[in-house]
């Protein structure tokens, strides 16, 4: 009876502080607060095993995880998509540590990986798509915010920075030699499609490494 008061009562404070469209976003965020308890908690060794979970918990843990709480709803926001796929991952929205904040980084990164960048068209979509994540991003990869990870928030934020920084060296690459190709001359298109398609194959490639180094 407690524990679904307290379960209520957390539910009704992420509704009031927090900018929710749906309730399975309430639902994936209600998670991220949980397990910001349970870390602000295990900080306690005395408390964690004595004490029932109480309510001020509640506060003080949205308040020590706030910038992370609120950013991992923008990106939830930014991109439908991701509220689904965080939630088929039991693993990050559960236990005594939030990572979902990273895992929604490292699906995003995903999400940039270019499909298509044949035409310009294609190009400003992508870049308009990158600029868009940027901030979220890179606040998951912020020194600030690095300084207070545990371990499986730690382990993960390195494949953020890794993607990350692969799809900025080629947003750049698009962004000064790739967009208006056509314009300039025409005749150079092939080859610059060629080098942009080598720099997403190598993009790809790493990706895989680095996510199979992670699985290892």
């Amino acid at each position: 009876m407690q524990a679904e008061f307290f379960h209520r009562y957390l539910q009704d404070f992420i509704s009031m502080t927090m900018n929710v469209t749906c309730q399975e976003d309430l639902q994936l965020l209600c998670g991220a607060l949980t397990c910001c308890v349970n870390e602000l908690r295990l900080r306690h060794d005395d408390v964690m095993e004595k004490e029932v979970t109480s309510l001020p918990w509640v506060h003080a843990a949205y308040h020590e995880f706030k910038n992370r709480l609120q950013n991992l709803s923008r990106m939830i926001s930014m991109e439908p998509q991701l509220a689904q796929v965080l939630r088929g991952n039991t693993h990050a929205r559960e236990g005594d540590e939030l990572v979902l904040d990273v895992y929604a980084a490292v699906a995003c990164v995903e999400y940039l990986e270019p499909q298509a960048l044949d035409t310009d068209g294609q190009r400003l979509v992508w870049l308009r798509q990158v600029k868009r994540l940027q901030v979220p991003i890179e606040l998951v990869c912020a020194e600030e915010n690095l300084r207070h990870y545990k371990d499986r928030s730690m382990a993960m934020v390195h494949r953020v920075q890794t993607g990350w920084n692969r799809i900025v060296t080629l947003s750049l690459f698009v962004e000064h030699m790739l967009l208006g190709i056509e314009v300039v001359e025409k005749k150079l298109k092939p080859l610059v499609l060629e080098h942009t398609r080598g720099l997403c194959q190598v993009s790809v490639v790493w990706g895989h490494i680095y996510r199979n180094a992670d699985v290892n």
